[in-house]
């Protein structure tokens, strides 16, 4: 069974652009059946978090200063306890800041039986490992996967041509796995297809299979037969579970150019006249200032061969990856 979380952002203390990546991690633990951002949202640096809270079901929770200092912090702490005793189903409090002031809250915490994820930034918390150590668990922001709210592309945004249809079935695969890797896994490493679609419903509440041609949920995940697979429990009354494979083939290092650009994703044509698809998160961190750019020269390693009798380009193109900018 999986947890049911509470979490809990110090708002001041953490910047709005890591929240989506921190979500996803923390439903890869369960359910989250809280989420709460503390500050004085008064102040000009939470401008940010106006944005985001905007877009995600966060409460937010006001609180001024007046003068004193760790306000954020007393009122987490005084919050937390008391959802920790009025709310006993939930098992697991996730604390995200990099303050040791909420190592007592951590204690305090583990004593009512509770397991205590923290998520903070690397450099604030290694300076003094306090909180740190009094997780049971403990996470570097810096580390987390970076998770893109834009990932999956709208083609009716887009100018048609032949290949953009593919491109969007490209795009919908980095969707699929994305969600794949904030879906909460079983004790075999496998995921519930249900699950998997609720973590798709997480990223994008209006997604809709029936946009990309498919008759259901799982006839889409048995599209990308290359990459997932597909089997009941067993049980008289089954449910269905999906397990991702293994899809590099090569490590094969190859140079190109940018053949075609539609938003973050692309098709680079090798130096031997065949297509790769890629998507602007796989460019090498080092790149990532770059403007990406139709003519481009780029080096990269494949990470899916092409396969010239497959009945559609989707599945002819092969897929780059660790892509370098040459110029």
């Amino acid at each position: 069974m999986s947890e049911r979380i509470a979490i809990f952002f110090d708002a001041e203390n953490i910047s709005a652009n890591h929240v989506t990546s921190i979500l996803a991690k923390v439903k890869s633990y369960g359910d989250i059946l809280i989420q709460r951002a503390y500050a004085d949202w008064s102040i000009p640096n939470t401008s940010s978090w106006k944005n985001l809270v905007a877009k995600q079901p966060i409460s937010v929770y006001q609180q001024f200063h007046n003068g004193e200092t760790q306000v954020i912090d007393k009122t987490i702490i005084m919050d937390a306890i008391q959802i920790a005793i009025e709310h006993p189903e939930i098992d697991t409090f996730c604390i995200v800041a990099s303050d040791k002031g909420y190592s007592n809250l951590a204690l305090r915490l583990r004593e009512l039986g509770k397991y205590v994820l923290g998520i903070g930034e690397e450099k604030k918390t290694k300076q003094d490992s306090l909180l740190v150590n009094a997780c049971n668990e403990f996470l570097y922001i810096e580390n987390l996967k970076t998770v893109d709210e834009n990932i999956l592309l709208d083609t009716n945004d887009e100018e048609h041509d032949k290949e953009t249809p593919d491109m969007a079935k490209f795009s919908l695969s980095r969707f699929i796995s994305q969600a794949y890797d904030s879906t909460p896994k079983t004790k075999d490493g496998d995921i519930m297809l249900s699950r998997l679609s609720e973590s798709i419903k997480s990223f994008k509440p209006d997604f809709d299979y029936h946009d990309y041609g498919y008759k259901s949920f799982k006839a889409m995940i048995e599209s990308f037969p290359d990459e997932y697979e597909i089997y009941d429990d067993g049980k008289p009354h089954p449910s269905f579970m999906v397990e991702r494979k293994e899809i590099r083939d090569t490590d094969k290092t190859l140079e190109g150019r940018i053949h075609k650009i539609v938003r973050n994703y692309g098709i680079i044509r090798s130096s031997d006249g065949t297509d790769y698809f890629f998507y602007a998160g796989d460019v090498l961190k080092q790149f990532h200032g770059i403007k990406l750019k139709k003519g481009m020269n780029v080096r990269f390693t494949v990470q899916k061969a092409p396969d010239e009798n497959a009945p559609s380009r989707k599945d002819r193109n092969g897929r780059a990856d660790k892509i370098e900018i040459l110029g």
